[in-house]
């Protein structure tokens, strides 16, 4: 029964061990400055596409870099570096990054959808956004929308 116990206490951490390694592999990966390359949010109803949005300008950030301490910086597009640190981890098979004193659309987190070594792809759910048309001035609130980063390497 002891050997029992210890064989699998040895799976667990032997497996939780993995998981760990995994988000310590992937988080050498993305270390480095990574350039915004598009964002766009796209709001649903009943499953439906409603609308699109791109965005460009002031309301962005132009890279961010991930450096070994766990801290990131933002670099907006007036110039200014903003700090943060940050967490990755992996959900159910889905990997996370989280930044501290950052929020970037409003979201803290984002679910990271894609990844190679040169590029990523954030994503970001969010649930009843207010929203206006652009096309007909007029303000809605979408019972889904789905933001989406894609960023590359620099």
């Amino acid at each position: 029964m002891r050997k029992l116990l210890v064989m699998v206490w040895l799976a667990i951490a032997v497996s939780g061990c993995k998981k760990d390694s995994e988000i310590e592999k992937f988080n050498e990966v993305v270390q480095g400055t990574w350039a915004l390359q598009s964002n766009k949010i796209e709001y649903y109803d009943s499953g439906n596409k409603e609308y699109q949005e791109t965005f460009s300008g002031n309301g962005t950030f132009q890279e961010v870099t991930f450096h070994g301490n766990l801290t990131a910086q933002f670099m907006v597009h007036d110039g200014t570096l903003l700090s943060s640190g940050y967490n990755m981890s992996d959900i159910n098979g889905k990997r996370y990054v989280e930044f501290f004193n950052i929020a970037v659309f409003e979201a803290q987190g984002f679910e990271i959808a894609a990844s190679s070594p040169s590029a990523m792809t954030w994503t970001k759910n969010y649930v009843n956004i207010q929203y206006e048309n652009k096309e007909t001035g007029e303000i809605k609130v979408s019972p889904n929308a789905v933001l989406t980063l894609q960023l590359a390497k620099k």
